[in-house]
């Protein structure tokens, strides 16, 4: 039922539990885990043919450095992992669940809260979206 499981991230500490339980979970299971971070960029015109994520090559970096520390930690766990980071101007949420359903995932793990408590507070957390629109279970870590 859990062969394949997508771990969404980013640099919380909910998000770093998230990844322990996984490598746990998944080396019981043997599971395959997916890392997905969603870079996220403000749908602003720059120029023509210029993205946003173009201009910001450092935040690019940090979170092509984040997915690849968890999928090594993952991987020292006995867990086959792959890891990718998707830059939209979509919805972190919709790009979660896009994630899990390309992977064919029969379990989503995300932490409970991640970086923008704020926001969250505003227009609901990502975990809360995933949780409500996902196509398969969602484990959620605190």
């Amino acid at each position: 039922m859990f062969e394949r499981i997508v771990l969404a991230i980013d640099a919380s500490e909910h998000s770093r539990q998230a990844t322990q339980v996984t490598a746990e979970l998944a080396a019981r299971l043997g599971a395959e885990v997916s890392v997905v971070h969603v870079f996220e960029v403000a749908p602003v015109p720059l120029a023509p043919g210029v993205r946003p994520v173009d201009v910001m090559p450092e935040a690019r970096a940090s979170a092509e450095k984040l997915v690849a520390e968890a999928v090594a930690e993952l991987e020292r766990a006995g867990v086959k992992a792959t890891g990718q980071v998707s830059d939209t101007a979509r919805s972190t949420a919709a790009q979660i669940m896009d994630a899990a359903r390309t992977a064919n995932a029969g379990l989503i793990v995300m932490g409970s809260r991640g970086l923008s408590d704020l926001h969250g507070l505003m227009v609901g957390s990502n975990t809360h979206k995933v949780i409500h629109l996902a196509h398969c279970p969602v484990l959620v870590v605190r």
